[in-house]
């Protein structure tokens, strides 16, 4: 992430997948509400149907829909789907 070029961080998870515009309404939402990062929820994608106790449990369904905010508590929060502003990020070098 250190050498990253751009102004801003991008985080996904592997396993899913950004829909349409998500990355201009992050960038949108943070000129618009004048924050240094936004965030998304993530709808789970699945390869192969999963059995039902993992739709009842709701595993996957951590990113609750909230309305636009200055600030969340970090517990809400899914980084699953995040865009952050570069510079707010310290970076430590690890020692090897």
């Amino acid at each position: 992430m250190a050498n990253a070029e751009g102004d801003y961080i991008s985080f996904i998870d592997d396993d899913e997948f950004p829909t349409g515009r998500v990355a201009a309404y992050f960038v949108q939402a943070i000129h618009q509400f004048k924050v240094d990062g936004s965030l998304g929820p993530v709808m789970p994608h699945y390869e192969e149907a999963p059995p039902s106790w993992v739709i009842r449990g709701k595993f996957h369904d951590r990113a609750p829909a909230i309305r636009p905010a200055l600030s969340i508590d970090w517990k809400k929060g899914a980084n699953r789907e995040l865009l952050v502003k570069k510079g707010v990020i310290r970076f430590r070098t690890a020692a090897i």
